[in-house]
């Protein structure tokens, strides 16, 4: 459906960082989508965990990182 809509960025936000938003952003990534993780608008529950899902994507160059204002930045351009 996403593709049938034009739509090739994803903005990912939610509750727990290191068990929803990094899968997401995986799967995003193999779906052929940019995840694109806004940091500051995502909750984490063990900040170790947290910290290991960021680095991995950063590594795996899946995905884009920025905070809420360069986000918004971005959309209003």
């Amino acid at each position: 459906m996403l593709r049938d809509r034009g739509v090739t960025t994803l903005a990912l936000v939610g509750a727990v960082l290191e068990i929803g938003v990094e899968p997401t952003a995986r799967h995003a990534a193999d779906l052929g989508l940019l995840p694109v993780v806004v940091d500051d608008a995502c909750g984490v529950v063990d900040r170790d965990a947290a910290e290991r899902s960021l680095a991995s994507l950063d590594y795996s160059l899946l995905s884009y990182r920025c905070s809420t204002a360069e986000f918004l930045a971005a959309l209003t351009g």
